[in-house]
């Protein structure tokens, strides 16, 4: 998406005009904030940027992405990039549907995380969850299972998103255990070292205990 930004802004004499809607958990998580802040600024006719962070806003939904459609008022043939969670992009493609929005006219960009090189288990291991400070209830992960999909298995209510650990939803802090989890990921520096950890790409080590409040 930036380097697309940069690219069309670039020509001097360029009539595109673009609109960013970029959904985000805090405004400290938001990816090129400053540069993005600052195109904007300087082609003020041409970019417009939208940030919903959704511990402000709440999450982003079909009617959040219908209403900025509308104030855009877009041309028939605009074009629509998507990049995100699944399940944010399939809200995005059946609302353009909705619109009328041709197919052809929708492009959209898939991602998948690495490949799991670290340590895993070979035995099932013993998952306790917490919310609030009260146990909510104790679960067995199987080896090869992620801690989200065991959780969600066992219908606890895990927070979650993208699955594929580049979107933050599933962050819970790690109160004791070890685990392995795919890397890189969208975890910062900071976060890592408070002791939080992304269940969709998360496998207990050992017996684990994890705090689901919202952090």
């Amino acid at each position: 998406m930036m380097s697309m930004i940069r690219a069309r802004l670039a020509v001097r004499q360029g009539t595109d005009r673009i609109a960013l809607l970029c959904s985000s958990r805090g405004a400290d998580e938001v990816i090129f904030a400053d540069e993005l802040a600052r195109l904007a600024k300087d082609a003020p006719g041409r970019l417009s940027v939208t940030h919903v962070l959704t511990g402000r806003d709440g999450r982003l939904d079909a009617d959040g992405v219908r209403r900025w459609i509308a104030r855009l008022s877009p041309s028939a043939d605009a074009h629509y990039y998507t990049c995100g969670p699944g399940p944010l992009m399939d809200t995005v493609r059946s609302v353009l549907a909705g619109l009328g929005v041709l197919e052809e006219l929708v492009h959209q960009e898939h991602y998948t995380s690495g490949a799991d090189t670290g340590p895993t288990a070979t035995a099932p291991q013993e998952m306790t969850v917490e919310q609030e400070g009260h146990p909510v209830a104790t679960v067995v992960v199987e080896p090869g299972q992620t801690l989200l999909d065991a959780g969600l298995a066992a219908g606890l209510p895990m927070p979650h998103s993208c699955t594929v650990g580049n979107c933050g939803d599933c962050m819970v802090r790690l109160r004791g255990g070890e685990i392995a989890q795919n890397e890189p990921n969208c975890l910062t520096p900071q976060q890592k070292a408070d002791g939080y950890v992304l269940t969709c790409v998360g496998c207990p080590l050992s017996k684990v205990t994890l705090d689901i409040t919202d952090p």
